[in-house]
Parts: structure tokens; sequence; C-alpha cells
């Protein structure tokens, strides 16, 4: 519906030479819709849906965001299913975990090489709005700095973090302002 009236209206200010491109978006993609387990879709025309309230009752904002966007590729249709919640807690308690043990050491080789990859296949799965992927990769990534905190620095924490900021703004700032004393 929306999309409609905002392409019509585009094209009619294009007509007018009041914009120069000719279509408004450079991208549009459609999202996922969400199902039951039984395949029912869940809506708001018939009230099964889940509410966000009811899952901030157990769960923090950021677990809830990450949670969604880990369940599955955005241009598929999915089951729901509340376990996904359960490992996306379990990774905010590794970043803790990781966070507090990692010393003032400097990375190795192979770490750094690790940090690098990282970024740039975080940076090329933001672009293609893979979040379910950037989300493993950080939890991959986060997992070996806390069995080997020792060949981690605060610069490959700090790299982990600049990466989880879109996904988990709050935990984010929160372990950042931890570590430096700073605002993020």
């Amino acid at each position: 519906g929306h999309l409609v009236y905002a392409r019509m209206m585009h094209k009619f200010l294009h007509e007018l030479w009041i914009v120069d491109t000719e279509e408004p978006f450079k991208k549009v993609f459609h999202q996922w819709m969400i199902h039951w387990a039984d395949w029912r879709k869940m809506s708001k025309r018939y009230n099964n849906g889940i509410q966000p309230s009811e899952l901030l009752k157990e769960y923090s904002v950021d677990e809830v965001r990450v949670g969604i966007m880990f369940m599955w590729p955005l241009d598929q249709q999915k089951n729901w299913d509340i376990a996904w919640f359960t490992w996306v807690r379990r990774f905010f308690f590794n970043i803790n975990s990781a966070v507090s043990i990692i010393g003032n050491n400097s990375s190795s080789e192979v770490i750094n090489s690790k940090t690098s990859e990282l970024i740039k296949k975080c940076t090329d799965n933001y672009e293609l709005l893979k979040y379910n992927v950037i989300i493993s990769d950080l939890m991959q990534f986060i997992n070996e700095a806390k069995k080997n905190p020792n060949d981690f620095s605060k610069k490959d924490i700090e790299a982990f973090l600049i990466l989880l900021h879109p996904l988990a703004p709050e935990t984010a700032q929160q372990t950042w302002k931890s570590l430096w004393n700073n605002t993020f």
C-alpha cells in the first residue's frame, strides 16, 4: 500500500522536474512473514501474534532485537521458536564473560587476521542484510575470545563492539563504557 503511493508521488514530482531520480528507492526489500509451528500466519487480523511487552518481561531489548534477527534470513518465511532467545542470552553472557577476562595484552597475528576477516565479512553482510550470518560470526568470534583471552586485545574487542552496535546498541555501549570509561 504505502510503497505504491510513495512511488506514484515520486514519479509525479519527477515529471514536474522537482526530483532528479525516476524511482523513489534505490533498493526495496520485502521482509519475511512469521508463522507458528503449524504454519498458521501471525497477524493482527487473527489476533495471534507475539506481544513485544511479553518478551520484554523476560529478555532485554537487545536480546529480543538480536533474537529476531538471528532466527533466519530476512527473505524467508519461518516458524516462531522462543528457543532462539535462550541462545542469544547465552551470547550476551559470553560477551560479558570474555570482556571481563581480556587483559591489556596485544593480539597475535592469527587473531589480528581473524579480526580483519570478521570486519570484512560483517561489513559485506550488513550491505546484503544478512543479519543472522553477522550474529553467527560475532558469536564465533566472542566464543574464541572467551576460550583464549590471552590471544585477544582490547582493540579486537573494540572492533567486535563496533560491529555489534547496529544490532545491539545498548549492550555495545554498556560494554564499551565498562572497558574504556567513556561513551561509544
